[in-house]
């Protein structure tokens, strides 16, 4: 009996070796996999958001077209957000300014809205939008990661307004930048059609160089042609709206 107690014994601790052996195993993969993982979740989740503003930005236009009225659409950050409203000269702006801010027009309520679920989206609180290009040579700005808060001149940026036949005035060329600086995506609205573009940046690149790349139009986009396109007529324009 003795002999079959130990034989019994011996086998027992050989399979909780075994047990170990693959808890261990198991514990090397997910070092490797889930920091893997992680990254291409975060990387999904960051493109989610710039596809979301995206489609936002072309509701908005389709929104100045059916309803025959100018409609302007603000990045707002705590909480990071994006807004579409009816255009409200009151608020300022300037034509061709890249990092245009209006604190008045940010603390004033809003008088008018536009009462549909697309008309606010929320951002991810690890991304942000901002009007000045990231790791400027010049050093007006750095890694987020230097800075509790954005920047007070990113607290309240005018994207666009879009006109009634779907062009855009006062466009503000603007950046996604994830919280580690890691990804960069430019986000630009043609004048003509008010269509927004997206381009993928190098982040060892200049932000301000222009693209190796063509960027990519977004879909569903199309419409009548915005004044100043020389095949449509209306007017030209505005002076100070760059082509």
């Amino acid at each position: 009996m003795s002999g079959v107690a130990g034989g019994v014994r011996r086998g027992r601790a050989f399979t909780l070796l075994e047990l170990l052996i693959a808890i261990a195993l198991l514990l090397a993969i997910a070092a490797v996999a889930i920091p893997s993982l992680v990254r291409d979740l975060d990387d999904r989740g960051f493109d989610a958001a710039i596809e979301t503003v995206v489609g936002q930005l072309l509701l908005a236009r389709a929104h100045a077209q059916s309803n025959a009225m100018a409609v302007e659409v603000w990045y707002r950050s705590g909480p990071p957000r994006v807004e579409a409203r009816p255009f409200d000269p009151a608020a300022g702006g300037l034509p061709g300014d890249p990092a245009f801010v209006d604190d008045d027009a940010a603390a004033t309520p809003l008088t008018a809205t536009i009462g549909e679920a697309w008309a606010l989206r929320t951002l991810p609180r690890d991304m942000r939008l901002t009007g000045v290009p990231p790791a400027d040579p010049g050093g007006e700005r750095g890694p987020w990661n230097d800075f509790d808060e954005p920047a007070e001149a990113e607290a309240s940026i005018r994207l666009v307004v879009y006109l009634p036949d779907g062009s855009a005035l006062l466009r503000t060329t603007t950046w996604f930048v994830d919280e580690a600086e890691t990804r960069r995506v430019r986000l630009e609205v043609s004048g003509f059609t008010g269509v927004p573009t997206l381009t993928t940046v190098d982040p060892d690149a200049d932000p301000e160089a222009a693209p190796d790349a063509e960027p990519e139009e977004a879909d569903g986009a199309r419409g009548r042609r915005g004044p100043g396109d020389p095949r449509a007529p209306g007017l030209q324009p505005f002076a100070g709206d760059p082509p």
